[in-house]
């Protein structure tokens, strides 16, 4: 069996441009999913937003910040006893590979008078990391 040259030199581009791809499953950027945010309650101006990151390598989040809102703030919360802690986080670590989830009941995004957030439309909330990546990710806002 004889094989055409062009045939094997198309086969050997294949083989080479698959070797230098990234794996399938492999994160190239930082990643978000499941990004949620509730509209304020009442006349607070103060809403939580939720969502989960994974980073391609070591990283860390030095600041968030959204062009729609005064203030937005990292936080945990954790329990003491029976006392429930909030406690403002300036920085925080993004291991590579692994979510970080902002939920209900433990890290969260705390957003200080947003800008009228409508459900079914988007709240941008900017993470900053110590790499010097920049990602902005567009939030779902849900009712209250």
């Amino acid at each position: 069996m004889r094989f055409a040259p062009s045939a094997f030199a198309s086969t050997a581009l294949i083989v080479a441009v698959a070797a230098c791809s990234p794996a399938a499953g492999t994160i190239t950027e930082l990643t978000a999913s499941n990004a949620v945010i509730a509209a304020p309650r009442g006349v607070s101006g103060v809403t939580a937003a939720y969502v989960t990151l994974v980073a391609p390598a070591d990283d860390r989040i030095i600041a968030v910040s959204s062009p729609d809102a005064r203030a937005v703030e990292m936080h945990e919360m954790t329990m003491a006893g029976t006392m429930m802690q909030m406690r403002r986080l300036d920085r925080l670590d993004l291991p590579a590979g692994k979510p970080v989830r902002f939920a209900q009941g433990g890290l969260h995004i705390m957003v200080f008078d947003p800008k009228t957030l409508a459900p079914g439309a988007t709240f941008p909330i900017i993470f900053q990391l110590e790499s010097g990546t920049t990602k902005v990710v567009e939030f779902s806002v849900t009712a209250p």
